[in-house]
């Protein structure tokens, strides 16, 4: 494996020789996405983790973020739908698509709450 997952220093149940504090601050200074995403994924903050996504328009990780972490954080759905919303391509609307099946599926969100996350600056017809 190449990146920074083959150079972390940590195996599951090692305890970090680092600050949390202080590697969040040189990965932010140096923009590094993926260090931030892996600590703000350990420390459970998944809302920076679909914004890193998001700054880098990784639509494969939006969608595969919201499967697994959307159940205990339902503003996922809510941001990566409005994300989706104003885009302007066919991935985009099959995403729009997967992501109204999946929240009506699992009754993730109220039907309102859906319809006014699309209806702000959304080109998606509703």
């Amino acid at each position: 494996s190449s990146g920074i997952n083959a150079e972390w220093p940590l195996r599951p149940g090692e305890s970090a020789r680092y600050s949390t504090e202080h590697a969040l601050i040189l990965l932010q200074l140096y923009h590094v996405q993926e260090g931030l995403v892996l600590i703000y994924e350990k420390l459970g903050l998944y809302q920076q983790v679909l914004d890193c996504y998001m700054e880098n328009g990784d639509y494969d990780s939006i969608m595969s973020l919201c499967s697994r972490h959307g159940p205990h954080d339902p503003l996922l759905w809510i941001k990566a739908l409005k994300y989706f919303a104003v885009q302007n391509d066919a991935v985009s609307r099959t995403n729009v698509e997967e992501l109204l099946r999946h929240i009506e599926n699992h009754n993730i969100l109220p039907p309102l709450m859906v319809v006014r996350a699309l209806s702000e600056d959304s080109a998606t017809p509703i």
